[in-house]
């Protein structure tokens, strides 16, 4: 499928950051506008770009909301609904509409999440697994050199190369996977099968085991602080093999610390 036209919204978001040139350089042609030049909420905006343009694939990424640090209002769940199903009437037009799903959206717990954003997810993925063309690539977390400053790695690598102490708010199991390794997911979704996976590595650790290998980056070590010692639950998925040549977490946090450095 390579040198196919991929529509992938969110473009100027974390994921299409580091997302899109990869894609651009396995081959596939990528168009995605600015939410200047596209407004995903209007429907008659929607309607023309797509009597203006074709695609083989539409990949969905774009989304409001899901922050640990602010808690979502109603109108979380109404935009990420409404910019959804502008797009997915037109999934029927294109080989393949893959959508990057969260660990929120409960999908493949059979729980129903009880807050916008969750909810909003696990609707958009419900969708996607009734059609015959839709893919679900789930994600519980994602780090890479675009992602925003307040997020756990790039706070506390910014913190280890500063020699200040690494924080974590409270210790739990949690999948991180590497942006990059995401993208061959991605490109392995694109020519392959799949309509459902998620997107994490086989083996699982705590934040306080990432922060220990924060601490290993260089010759010298800074304190790890736990705020509060309750325990969160787990936020993992299950691992399935896919024969991806993966880059792995701890090359993928030895990137990041170079882009520090």
């Amino acid at each position: 499928m390579k040198e196919s036209k991929i529509f992938f919204t969110g473009g100027n978001g974390f994921l299409g950051k580091e997302l899109i040139p990869l894609l651009k350089k396995f081959g596939y042609k990528v168009l995605s506008p600015s939410s200047k030049e596209l407004n995903l909420l209007d429907t008659s905006s929607v309607d023309q770009f797509f009597q203006d343009n074709k695609f083989d694939i539409i990949i969905h990424s774009a989304i409001c909301g899901g922050r640990r640090l602010k808690k979502d209002q109603s109108d979380v769940f109404y935009d990420n609904i409404r910019i959804f199903e502008n797009i997915f009437r037109y999934s029927n037009s294109v080989d393949k509409f893959i959508n990057f799903d969260s660990g929120a959206s409960l999908i493949n717990t059979g729980n129903v999440p009880d807050n916008p954003y969750g909810l909003s997810k696990y609707s958009i993925a419900r969708s996607v697994k009734s059609i015959n063309n839709g893919v679900n690539l789930r994600l519980y977390g994602c780090f890479g050199i675009y992602e925003k400053s307040d997020r756990f790695f790039s706070t506390n690598i910014k913190n280890y190369v500063e020699r200040k102490p690494i924080i974590i708010f409270k210790d739990r199991l949690i999948d991180f996977v590497y942006a990059k390794d995401v993208s061959k997911i991605l490109n392995h979704a694109l020519s392959s099968d799949i309509d459902d996976y998620e997107c994490v590595y086989n083996q699982k650790y705590y934040l306080s085991d990432l922060s220990e290998m924060i601490n290993r980056l260089s010759d010298y070590k800074v304190d790890i602080i736990i705020q509060d010692k309750e325990e969160d639950p787990p936020y993992c998925g299950t691992f399935k093999d896919i024969d991806i040549n993966y880059i792995g977490l701890e090359k993928g946090i030895g990137d990041l610390y170079e882009s520090f450095c």
